[in-house]
């Protein structure tokens, strides 16, 4: 579920090399799961996992890069911890705010407009009454797993449009 294939063009430059050594390296990557090399082509597999990998990376470098404080995305960052986390249960409100880019004042608002919106259900600790546990719905679940889904068929469909930035 989830997979699909991408082709990435190589330079001229490479081409010739790689077709030489292309049934060594179609065997080892057949054997392994790994990207495919034909041509001036890379062929690779990509997983709703692998994506979901990619996107937590993504929130990193985009913070490492940019600073957290011009660009952030707190309720997306705590329902992708909760999705990712699913084995790490019952959540705490406050062990989920600390996950958030934004103050634990503001992620807790933000929590309770994720509950108010089905996204996740809040109910007290029936061992400590003053935490919170979040739990992620499995609607969310279901809806983040068609979302993964979606960015890799975009990341495989053919792009019409050139990167040519310059």
């Amino acid at each position: 579920m989830g997979f699909s294939l991408i082709r990435k063009e190589l330079p001229d430059a490479h081409s010739s090399k790689i077709e030489n050594l292309f049934p060594a390296i179609r065997t080892v990557a057949n054997a392994r799961g790994l990207p495919m090399i034909e041509g001036r082509s890379i062929t690779t597999t990509v997983s709703r996992c692998r994506m979901i990998g990619l996107t937590e990376q993504l929130q990193r470098l985009r913070a490492d890069e940019f600073g957290k404080e011009l660009f952030t995305i707190p309720a997306f960052e705590m329902l992708l911890d909760l999705y990712t986390q699913r084995n790490v249960q019952p959540r705490s409100l406050t062990s989920l705010t600390g996950t958030s880019s934004a103050s634990e004042r503001n992620s807790q608002r933000i929590v309770h407009r994720l509950a108010d919106r089905g996204f996740v259900d809040l109910r007290r600790d029936p061992f400590d009454g003053r935490r919170i546990i979040v739990e992620l719905r499995a609607e969310t679940s279901q809806m983040l797993d068609r979302f993964f889904d979606r960015i890799v068929e975009m990341a495989a469909a053919p792009s019409a449009r050139e990167c040519d930035f310059t």
